[in-house]
């Protein structure tokens, strides 16, 4: 999975990876619920705020390193250089930490935004390479399932991923998961969320 966390968090005044729920930053949460899932290997990509994450998050430097298993997973963290370019550049960034831009053939991964609630990884882990959107109602959501033809694409296309799955044959999948569609954007969403208002995460 690449989980993508380079935002600057601008609403919150600090990274939505950081923000404390249930004694834990919200990025460990996340990790956790991928490897309750099945998952085995993750890569953080962040961008800004690096000094906080590294406060925040023991196995920061490991991790940048090399692959360290951490929350039931293999995760590293892989920074985006240039984080205010948007979401494409930090999934370019992801991919080729995980080997995966350009593809090695038949493989796939995971895309999700740090602050998606989703928890539908064991429906959209089928047994094909094909490329999976969850839909819930009308709308499309994350995290989006990459199979070999989207990976394929990606690495000769710089457009936004969106587009760049408009033009290559993707599946979308029903699915009764509300959290596809979510976006912790405001103090409000997280405290719907967690039961109290954002904090950053600090460790004693």
């Amino acid at each position: 999975m690449l989980l993508l966390a380079a935002g600057r968090g601008a609403r919150l005044g600090f990274p939505k990876a950081l923000v404390a729920v249930e004694g834990r930053p919200w990025v460990e949460h996340q990790l956790l619920r991928f490897a309750a899932a099945g998952g085995q290997r993750a890569c953080v990509v962040l961008g800004h705020a690096l000094d906080a994450h590294r406060r925040a998050l023991p196995w920061f430097e490991e991790a940048r390193r090399h692959a360290f298993l951490e929350c039931g997973l293999m995760v590293q963290v892989a920074v985006n250089p240039l984080p205010e370019r948007g979401m494409r550049s930090s999934l370019d960034v992801g991919l080729s930490a995980l080997g995966l831009h350009p593809p090695a053939e038949g493989g796939s991964c995971f895309v999700m935004p740090v602050d998606c609630t989703a928890r539908v990884f064991r429906e959209l882990d089928l047994a094909t390479n094909e490329t999976l959107v969850p839909l819930y109602g009308d709308r499309s959501g994350h995290p989006v399932r990459l199979g070999a033809e989207a990976l394929r694409a990606l690495g000769t296309d710089d457009a936004p991923l969106d587009r760049v799955l408009a033009r290559c044959g993707v599946r979308h999948l029903p699915v009764e998961d509300a959290g596809v569609l979510s976006n912790l954007n405001h103090s409000e969403d997280w405290r719907r969320l967690a039961g109290a208002p954002p904090v950053l995460f600090s460790r004693a």
